[in-house]
Parts: structure tokens; C-alpha cells; sequence
């Protein structure tokens, strides 16, 4: 049996369980079509990860349920841009160059 550690812990409470769920080819077919499946679970995981923490971190958001990789910003295989949403409409989006933009939906 797994021990819970810190990779158990959320990242904040502000951002929902779920979140951050490990794409997976069952239900993401096109996106691992697109990807590598080492950027899936590296680099674009770690942008979802960012995106969902600056959502969480800013005032304006309330509760992050969303963190996902954008299908209409993104260029594969090396163009990323992700998204997080919170419950009451706010957005941030990330790309691979580290441009942040935040706003509404």
C-alpha cells in the first residue's frame, strides 16, 4: 500500500481535486496523437501545474476546476499553451515561453 506524501497533498485549496488528473490515451486520443507522451506528462503537465497555482494564487479567482491543454491556442508538437479556469469565470492562459495572460473567459 502507498503511503500519502506530498505528491498526495493539493497544490491549494483553491484549486478543485480533480484539477490536475494525468491525461490518459483512453480519453485524450488526439492530443496523444499530437504529443510525445513525455511532454504530455512533463512539460505540459508542469504548465497545467503553473497555470492552476497562478489561477489559485490571484484574488480574483475562486475556486480553480479546470487546468487543461488548449486544443485552439496550442501548434503541434512543440507549440503548448494551457489553460486554467475558476468557477466564477476567470482565466489564466500559459505558453511554452512563459507569456501569462489573465482575465474572464
Amino acid at each position: 500500500m502507498k503511503k500519502a506524501g506530498a505528491e498526495d497533498a493539493p497544490l491549494h485549496p483553491k484549486i478543485a481535486p480533480d484539477t490536475l488528473r494525468p491525461y490518459d490515451r483512453k480519453n485524450w486520443p488526439k492530443l496523444f496523437e499530437n504529443y510525445p507522451e513525455e511532454i504530455i506528462h512533463g512539460r505540459m503537465m508542469e504548465l497545467r501545474k503553473q497555470a492552476a497555482l497562478i489561477a489559485a494564487n490571484d484574488r480574483r479567482c475562486d475556486v480553480v476546476y479546470a487546468a487543461d491543454h488548449s486544443n485552439l491556442r496550442s501548434i503541434p508538437p512543440d507549440g503548448i499553451e494551457v489553460f486554467a479556469d475558476c468557477e466564477n469565470g476567470f482565466r489564466v492562459r500559459i505558453d511554452m515561453r512563459g507569456n501569462i495572460m489573465r482575465g474572464v473567459k
